[in-house]
């Protein structure tokens, strides 16, 4: 009797985190869709960037998202889309990218993430205190199998992983 109770509560679990992955595979390829749609109507690369960046704030469950691309500066990148928290103060914010974790990855092409990017050697820290950025992950964003920008998706300073 207690190995059939055991058995049942085992089933229950297994199907309510394949109900779980289910749910989150439908998200991922709803903001896909979203965003494929947005890209074939023509939006502009502004609105289409900070889309981007909000569907991965949102998948994410995390505190904010800012995408950098580079610049026809050499050597510098540019946060040209930023969601969430302290958005306003990330927008238009240039970055060296020889000493950034954007510029890590996209010379690498790697993704990259850190359980407090205040205290990561590669991290850019006047940017990282403007927006107070604690927990991070820091994928490429490819053009033509490029690395030209990064999608960076964080929580503040002291929040969770």
């Amino acid at each position: 009797m207690v190995l059939n109770h055991a058995t049942q509560a085992g089933v229950a679990i297994a199907n309510a985190s394949l109900y779980q992955e289910e749910l989150e595979r439908e998200r991922w390829l709803d903001a896909l869709r979203q965003i494929s749609g947005q890209n074939l109507e023509g939006v502009d690369s502004d609105s289409l960037l900070t889309s981007i960046a909000e569907h991965g704030r949102e998948l994410a469950g995390a505190d904010a998202a800012s995408i950098l691309t580079t610049t026809a500066s050499p050597g510098s990148l540019v946060v040209v889309a930023a969601v969430g928290a302290y958005a306003p103060e990330l927008r238009h914010q240039t970055v060296p990218a020889k000493k950034s974790i954007s510029g890590r990855v996209i010379e690498t092409g790697k993704v990259l993430h850190t359980d407090d990017a205040s205290t990561h050697a590669r991290a850019y820290q006047p940017i990282i205190r403007v927006g107070h950025v604690g927990p991070a992950i820091c994928v490429p964003l490819r053009v033509r199998g490029l690395a030209t920008g990064t999608l960076m998706v964080a929580n503040l300073k002291g929040a969770r992983v």
